[in-house]
């Protein structure tokens, strides 16, 4: 069964999905929404909190440590792990990770991947920008894609972040 829970991060309210064994599901969310379909804060003592709280202090390989379960076609996976390997603090375009997945002209679909990402922050779609640096694309928004990239460059503490 996958429960559902919200997380109060610096930059905003994450909704999770998630078993005993897997992830399933990470998004940002209203605050209303919360209250909407009743979700409970995810307790301190889970371990997909504790991984989210070090990734917010600053420790980005926390959310490595953690399974994810996706579901998605084939060049959706293989986006998803490309996306994967990119280290925080570092980006990549749409352009370079069509590349690496060897399907150099498809860098509208590697868009179309992230857009449906399921899991955000874990699958680190925020990292990629377009082919000429700007920020563009993010499902939640711009503003959570430019608060993620500088807290991971470490232009912004996590207390820094939601004052934006």
């Amino acid at each position: 069964m996958i429960n559902f829970a919200f997380y109060k991060s610096p930059v905003g309210i994450i909704k999770l999905g998630f078993d005993k064994s897997f992830i399933y599901f990470c998004d940002f969310i209203p605050t209303s929404q919360c209250k909407k379909e009743m979700l409970e804060e995810l307790s301190s003592t889970n371990k997909i909190s504790k991984a989210l709280d070090n990734y917010f202090a600053g420790k980005f390989t926390a959310l490595n440590k953690l399974k994810l379960k996706v579901i998605g076609t084939t060049f959706q996976i293989d986006t998803w792990r490309a996306l994967k390997n990119i280290k925080a603090g570092n980006t990549a375009s749409y352009q370079e990770i069509a590349k690496i997945i060897n399907a150099p002209k498809s860098s509208r679909a590697v868009g179309s991947a992230c857009n449906k990402n399921p899991i955000l922050l874990f699958i680190p779609c925020h990292r990629i920008l377009s082919s000429g640096g700007k920020l563009t694309g993010y499902r939640p928004g711009i503003k959570y894609k430019k608060l993620l990239l500088q807290h991971e460059k470490g232009e912004k503490s996590s207390k820094n972040l939601a004052k934006q």
